[in-house]
């Protein structure tokens, strides 16, 4: 009679073997094992980014944004911002020492692909997110106690051939208190122009018109018809563009006369702003469906437009079933 022991499959000897491969405990992997200890803080930063929007072009994140995660070097921008603020009142040397500034943190590894010879892009120093937003949160304080100097500064920022001065120039303008609200409307007016790039003037309408739109609306409002009411589809556009950030804003509530200037571009839709049309009715449909829904039935019951019909069919499945059935009737 055989006994099961030795190296069988089923005997002893394998049997305890696999209870010690129990017992020992495996060591506990790295959270990022290819690199010391002494990165691990940076590189925290790297994995949890923060969540506000960038008003930068996607991919501006690179070693540098790594380097500003560590404590030591935080603080040394810091620093070097709150020399730069001793500038505020004289916007030429402001202007000189924040260039030096941005090439400091820029990233010099970066190679641009191929873009469409149509394609306008501004020139970028590329710097990480944190440093556009420190300056912001450095400068608000003094935009806010001596705005009149501020739009100086600003004026000049604007008129920087680069992206980032451009930036900070659209934030720092939705800083300031909008009584009267003469000084920030003649601003967007002078700087949302036609040949203005996209980049520098998203991040104007969407930020250098925050405490405008919320705080002074009519006036906002008035400038908003003012674009409208231009023959160049273009700056028409831009009337259309500065819409989106107010009807995305859930705390602006004021929407019935953003569909009331949205109305006769539906009825009688050009083709060159058929992509900001759609844009604003589905903002407008994700905020308020059955408004929305109203608008387009009203489009359709007066206007024949085969545009107005083909931007209708777009926005469709954006609505219960019983209104596709309404829109579809």
């Amino acid at each position: 009679m055989f006994k099961t022991a030795g190296h069988f499959p089923g005997g002893v000897e394998a049997t305890n073997a696999r209870q010690r491969l129990k017992r020992t405990p495996k060591p506990p992997r790295a959270a990022f094992p290819w690199i010391s200890q002494g990165e691990k803080e940076p590189a925290l930063c790297a994995a949890k980014p923060s969540k506000r929007k960038s008003v930068l072009r996607p991919g501006v994140t690179n070693f540098v944004f790594l380097m500003l995660c560590q404590p030591s070097k935080l603080n040394r921008l810091k620093t070097q911002i709150n020399n730069l603020i001793w500038k505020f009142t004289r916007p030429q040397e402001f202007l000189t020492e924040l260039r030096e500034l941005l090439e400091l943190y820029s990233d010099r590894t970066f190679r641009p692909g191929k873009a469409s010879p149509s394609a306008k892009l501004p020139t970028s120093y590329r710097v990480p997110t944190l440093v556009i937003r420190q300056l912001e949160l450095e400068l608000t304080p003094l935009c806010q106690e001596n705005p009149q100097a501020a739009l100086t500064l600003m004026d000049a920022l604007w008129n920087d051939p680069f992206l980032e001065p451009r930036i900070l120039a659209a934030l720092l303008l939705g800083k300031i208190d909008p009584a009267p609200p003469d000084m920030i409307t003649n601003h967007l007016q002078r700087w949302c122009q036609p040949e203005c790039e996209s980049v520098s003037l998203s991040a104007l309408l969407e930020h250098g018109t925050y405490r405008l739109r919320r705080e002074q609306s009519e006036h906002w409002f008035e400038l908003l018809h003012f674009w409208l009411a231009d023959k160049n589809t273009v700056v028409q556009k831009i009337a259309l563009r500065a819409m989106l950030p107010a009807i995305q804003d859930r705390e602006f509530e004021n929407l019935p006369p953003l569909f009331r200037m949205i109305e006769p571009f539906l009825k009688s839709p050009l083709p060159a702003l058929q992509t900001e049309i759609v844009e604003i009715l589905q903002a407008l449909a994700n905020r308020s469906p059955i408004e929305t829904a109203y608008l387009l039935r009203q489009a359709l019951a007066v206007s024949n437009h085969p545009l107005t019909v083909r931007i209708v069919r777009r926005l469709l499945p954006l609505f219960s079933p019983e209104e596709q059935n309404r829109l579809r009737s």
